[in-house]
């Protein structure tokens, strides 16, 4: 089945495993719009011209559109688009990244954080506010993918993939808190204290400064008892396998009575 990659520089792959090559962005642009929007709908063809082809005179763009959807058929099928109806709707079977963050456990590849590179200026002023509106679609389920492996990794015990999921949702999401409080973890369980209390510092100040919400009271407890030395840190080999990466993380979630103890 292709695949259409869509973090980073969107990219067709065929069955075979080969990138497919387009003659122009535009047409690429037009196959992932169709992806994200016309899977389950149509759309009509004047939406199409509009967004893609709204400063040419309208007989042009009308060819132009013509062109690429041509150029489609002959990548995906013969039957993966209609050919005269006045509303365009994907037909063909196609894995998207978003079909790999859903159904797991796999990632997909590219960069999560900058989802549908190298559209910019392509369009009309509504195909950029479709595609700002669309990379943040993006992110979000990024995001939602991420959280939920990191989870899965921490009731599994597997260490090193609760801090790799979590330093990969720290880049796509700065202000995730469960991001921050599993590197936090990491960062203790490999004894930097110091490295510890500026992330969440860090942490703190990021969140509202950018939101003018102030950070949960746990992050905030965790914060005070890591600068007042109360959580137990050690030295580590550093040429020795990183122990973080061989043993059970410990939660600060749900610990709210353990914390306090540490406070007394």
């Amino acid at each position: 089945m292709p695949h259409l990659r869509l973090y980073g520089y969107p990219v067709l792959i065929d069955s075979a495993g080969t990138a497919v090559q387009f003659q122009s962005r535009k047409q690429l642009a037009l196959l992932v719009y169709l992806a994200l929007e016309a899977r389950s709908q149509t759309v009509p063809r004047d939406r199409l011209m509009a967004l893609l082809w709204g400063e040419v005179p309208e007989r042009r763009a009308r060819r132009s559109l013509y062109q690429a959807l041509s150029v489609l058929r002959r990548r995906l099928g013969r039957d993966a688009l209609p050919h005269r109806d006045p509303a365009v709707a994907l037909r063909q079977d196609l894995l998207t990244d978003i079909d790999i963050l859903r159904s797991g456990p796999g990632l997909p590849e590219g960069d999560l954080s900058a989802p549908l590179q190298g559209f910019e200026h392509l369009g009309s002023s509504a195909f950029e506010q479709w595609l700002d509106v669309a990379r943040e679609s993006l992110r979000r389920i990024a995001c939602e993918g991420l959280l939920w492996r990191l989870n899965a990794a921490r009731r599994a015990g597997e260490a090193m993939q609760v801090h790799e999921r979590a330093a990969q949702l720290y880049r796509v999401d700065p202000l995730s808190e469960p991001a921050v409080q599993a590197l936090c973890e990491q960062l203790l369980l490999d004894g930097d204290h110091v490295g510890a209390a500026r992330l969440l510092r860090d942490h703190l100040a990021r969140l509202e400064a950018e939101t003018g919400v102030a950070a949960g009271p746990l992050l905030q407890r965790l914060l005070q008892l890591v600068e007042k030395g109360h959580l137990a840190t050690r030295h580590v080999d550093v040429t020795a396998p990183r122990a973080s990466r061989h043993r059970r993380p410990e939660a600060f979630i749900g610990r709210r009575l353990e914390l306090g103890a540490l406070e007394q």
